[in-house]
């Protein structure tokens, strides 16, 4: 985090006519005060989380973390590698992170997911260095923009994990912003560090080659260093690491790679409109903060095409573009982090009927606030998309991954987190006076939308989890509780089922969900952890929680089938 800070306090006078030397902030009078925004921000964020549901509740794993941890603490205990048919990337670089915490601490998923909530604010940091030096904004806007970064809820929900995302995502802006620092200051004291750190991005995740790729082509362009070979090999070995790590990965039989898709129109039509959704949301407080800096004809023309965009998906969405269709044709587009039932979809991985955290009246805000800034970004993007700025590392590292989010072999809304840089800084640094109350104020209520989701998730996830532990302590199996994905998975005796031919023929038992059924098909089904009481059921036990952005009282049940309906 040092160098990162040190290496943004170049002198501004080196930079005579950027946007930098003029754009001097009277709020403070140290410039080490403005990276504090996004920093302090998620701190406070986390502590608040924290503070309202206590630590010691908080010991289960969140979507894929069941594979992820269980694999680190393996991989700590000195038993080797080992992927229990899940994952579909590597880890070992978020897994070598976790090593030394592992075995300070002991095995905690706590300890796991506050490492990720500290590589984000070294993301961040990292952000906020790449928008200083590469697109030259000044400290109060640069730390802004990383402050949008940090606080945006898709970024934010995934810190909250120990999902493979955002420590890959970190590690690849600590990289480039050190690969920039060294190329601009033409000395290789700070290459080493970057080939660490997007050797650690490639090895955790395979998108992540495209950050020695991006430095690649800033070293090509770089005629005095272009052909020195200690450049080289910082910047290509990271890149032949990745390339042997996900050969080797692909060798594993206990790993679940999955083959890259072939590109169709159908893919490019939904992946144009979704990003341009979810990365209108995503500027949302840029456009705030300089309402004033859009070419009116060019983006009522935008806009009218998004909006347009959204009619065919309420009219014939259905029948061509299903993906994005699946919440009814309005936002949310992708599924997964952001739902309309908060995190993860309603009755597929949980039993039960989860309460509506998005009706159709705030779905429809969404999905035109989005076309708002969606269509402000095809503006700035068609104004900026030129010259130098083609050369910039973010809009070069966000565009590479577009290429790769083609080929994909599923479309995840948390997919689309390394997007968000270089549209950030395509939307940001006009010469508009900025409106900060009007700004701040927009990055607030993201801020509130981000600690509310994730405090929703933690909340149900932790009663769900404290009544699963009072059942074992009762003396009921494991093997015959539904308790979702996650307890289905931690609690197995062995691998999920990986493949389609693997999965079993018969109709599930009890009450288990087709989705856990196939994959774990020893389960019984016995009894269920709920979020509703289901049909052919009885209470055995209940458990309350709170939610912030469905406000109220719930509770989670553990339910047995009754006697009458088993089979």
């Amino acid at each position: 985090m040092a160098i990162l800070f040190l290496s943004t306090r170049f002198d501004d006078e080196t930079h005579v006519g950027s946007r930098a030397s003029h754009h001097r902030s009277t709020w403070f009078r140290g410039e080490w005060v403005f990276p504090l925004l996004p920093v302090g921000a998620l701190l406070v964020l986390w502590g608040v989380i924290f503070t309202v549901l206590p630590v010691s509740r908080l010991e289960f794993p969140l979507n894929d973390d069941w594979a992820y941890s269980r694999g680190a603490f393996a991989f700590a205990r000195g038993e080797g590698i080992h992927f229990y048919h899940q994952p579909s990337m590597p880890l070992l670089g978020q897994w070598l992170l976790a090593y030394p915490i592992i075995r300070i601490v002991g095995e905690s998923h706590v300890a796991l997911r506050l490492l990720t909530v500290a590589l984000s604010i070294i993301g961040s940091l990292a952000f906020y260095a790449l928008l200083r030096r590469e697109v030259e904004l000044s400290h109060a806007e640069a730390s802004f923009v990383a402050a949008s970064l940090a606080l945006n809820p898709l970024f934010f929900l995934m810190c909250g994990s120990f999902m493979s995302d955002v420590p890959a995502f970190s590690l690849s802006l600590v990289a480039l912003a050190l690969y920039s620092s060294s190329l601009r200051e033409g000395g290789p004291g700070k290459l080493v560090l970057a080939a660490v750190a997007a050797t650690l991005a490639t090895i955790t995740r395979q998108n992540a080659v495209v950050t020695p790729l991006v430095a690649g082509i800033l070293l090509w362009r770089h005629r005095a260093l272009r052909w020195r070979p200690v450049w080289h090999g910082g910047v290509w070995l990271p890149l032949i690491a990745g390339i042997a790590v996900h050969w080797w990965f692909t060798t594993r039989p206990d790993a679940w790679p999955l083959p890259p898709r072939i590109p169709s129109v159908r893919r490019v039509c939904v992946l144009c409109y979704a990003v341009c959704i979810y990365m209108g949301l995503a500027v949302l407080p840029l456009l705030a903060l300089r309402p004033g800096f859009i070419s009116r004809g060019r983006y009522f023309a935008a806009l009218v095409v998004m909006l347009d965009g959204v009619v065919v998906c309420l009219a014939l969405g259905e029948l061509f573009f299903p993906p994005i269709t699946y919440h009814g044709g309005l936002f949310p587009y992708l599924s997964n982090m952001i739902t309309p039932w908060g995190t993860l979809e309603d009755g597929v991985f949980v039993a039960g009927k989860r309460p509506l955290m998005m009706g159709r009246g705030v779905q429809t805000l969404l999905t035109v606030l989005a076309c708002i800034g969606g269509a402000a970004l095809a503006d700035r993007a068609a104004a900026r998309i030129r010259g130098r700025f083609l050369a910039n590392p973010l809009f070069l590292f966000t565009a590479l991954h577009a290429l790769i989010l083609l080929i994909s072999p599923a479309l995840f809304d948390r997919y689309l987190i390394v997007l968000m840089p270089g549209s950030l800084a395509l939307t940001a640094g006009d010469s508009i006076r900025a409106r900060w109350p009007l700004g701040l104020g927009a990055l607030a209520l993201f801020a509130a939308c981000s600690a509310g989701l994730t405090h929703d998730w933690f909340a149900w996830n932790s009663a769900r989890w404290e009544l699963g532990r009072r059942a074992l302590a009762r003396g009921i199996s494991a093997d015959d509780i539904e308790g979702g994905m996650e307890w289905d998975s931690w609690h197995a005796p062995g691998p999920v089922v990986a493949s389609k031919s693997e999965r079993p023929h018969r109709p599930t038992w009890g009450l288990t969900l087709p989705f856990n059924h196939w994959r774990h098909p020893h389960i019984t089904g016995r009894y269920a952890l709920a979020f509703s009481q289901l049909p052919g059921t009885i209470v055995l036990d209940s458990e309350p929680y709170r939610l912030w952005l469905v406000p109220g009282k719930w509770r989670f049940f553990l339910l047995e089938e009754r006697d009458d309906d088993k089979r």
